[in-house]
């Protein structure tokens, strides 16, 4: 015999109380239970799908992402990089960025103890790796996956991958994206999705279900972050939600 039950949960975030309603299918004959299916309120919804912006150069830059109350900010360490940080510059700015939001030092293959050191200062409090390099460490990290077919999907350690286009060499992601079907079936991680997303092409992205959206120059203006542009996005992911 099936019975149908409705387990109600309060959940607290953001500083508000949301009410989580998970409904099951019970079979008592052999006791276990069937999802049926998860019911999220809208506004827990918008909570879980998140906003990174990614490649801050200036402080300006942070003072746009704090604006916008991002949820991560991309802080880039990989040498030769564009939009590669020092590490002073990265300290001050983590000194202005909102505790709210997640400082994320992105590298191509840096020494563990360099990163390490990162996260002992405060400097950043989660990491992206790209390249061969990947480190068990003790703050969220993220495994940035370089996307032409559906083999340079692998396996992964970290908590969250991130689908990006390629990236030339050292010098960073090419701004463009990739087939994003490539990745529709995608189901062992929590995942970014990167590469080439700006306001003209946002609910597509977002039709591929997400953990989270990762953007640099798709809300820039002549290289610097745009605030408007930033708004545009984050009213777009909170629309889509609805």
């Amino acid at each position: 015999m099936i019975f149908n039950i409705t387990l109600k949960s309060l959940v607290f975030a953001n500083g508000k109380m949301y009410l989580y309603n998970a409904c099951f299918n019970v079979d008592l004959k052999h006791a276990f239970f069937i999802p049926r299916k998860q019911i999220l309120n809208k506004e827990i919804l918008q909570t879980i799908m998140k906003l990174k912006i990614c490649g801050l150069t200036t402080i300006e830059d942070i003072e746009c992402v704090n604006a916008a109350s991002v949820d991560y900010a991309g802080f880039v360490f990989a040498k030769g990089h564009r939009q590669e940080l020092t590490v002073e510059t990265a300290k001050k700015f983590r000194a202005v960025l909102s505790p709210n939001i997640l400082a994320v030092g992105v590298f191509i293959d840096e020494p563990k103890e360099f990163i390490e050191k990162l996260i002992e200062h405060n400097i950043i409090n989660a990491v992206q790796f790209h390249g061969k390099n990947e480190f068990k460490l003790t703050v969220p990290t993220m495994r940035g996956i370089v996307i032409k077919t559906k083999e340079d999907i692998k396996p992964t350690n970290c908590d969250y991958v991130i689908f990006d286009s390629h990236w030339n060499g050292a010098v960073g992601s090419s701004g463009g994206s990739f087939d994003w079907r490539l990745i529709e079936n995608y189901k062992q991680k929590p995942f970014f999705l990167a590469g080439g997303i700006n306001i003209t092409n946002i609910e597509k992205a977002l039709s591929f279900k997400p953990h989270g959206i990762d953007i640099s120059s798709g809300v820039e203006t002549d290289g610097k972050k745009n605030l408007t542009k930033i708004l545009e996005i984050k009213n777009a992911i909170k629309n889509y939600c609805k």
